[in-house]
């Protein structure tokens, strides 16, 4: 896996238009080659510093957006909500997906503020919806990965992603 250096990785909101600019930079060489996902562990090494500088009282959900050799294409927050619980509809998170040049799959990323990454039911209930959601649209989702204090979760490596 390559790894950038912490400099290098941006932790914040990047709207369409910036990721669209960054696509571009890349393809002109003017920027290091993006990371390629393998593994949860290496979307918990990337996001684990982003979560912690989120609420951390709230829960975030987020989208990883990867081209087709799933390197990043962009970090898109879907939403924030309440100690326990995001709400989030597949219209969120697919709509970005669509729109940005390039992404070919996705991963969902969320906290649990209890630092807990067990899933709850609801976890369960959204990830099976995001998954038939984006199997009719053309654009899977690869993983849903819960963060917790030191550890997280993934619905793939536990084989729970069939729809």
């Amino acid at each position: 896996m390559e790894h950038l250096p912490p400099a290098e990785i941006s932790y914040k909101a990047v709207p369409v238009y910036k990721v669209i600019a960054c696509e571009s930079a890349s393809r002109k060489g003017l920027r290091k080659p993006r990371m390629r996902f393998r593994s949860s562990a290496d979307v918990y090494a990337l996001l684990a510093n982003f979560y912690k500088m989120q609420e951390p009282e709230r829960e975030t959900i987020s989208m990883l957006m990867l081209d087709a050799g799933h390197r990043v294409v962009g970090l898109y927050p879907v939403s924030t909500g309440t100690l326990n619980l995001a709400v989030v509809h597949p219209r969120e998170v697919f709509r970005m997906a669509l729109l940005v040049p390039g992404c070919a799959a996705i991963v969902i990323v969320h906290n649990h503020p209890s630092g807990d990454p067990a899933p709850s039911e609801e976890d369960v209930r959204m990830t099976k919806q995001m998954v038939l959601a984006g199997n009719d649209l053309g654009v899977p989702v690869l993983d849903h990965v819960i963060m917790g204090d030191g550890r997280h979760y993934s619905f793939a490596d536990m084989k729970r992603l069939s729809s």
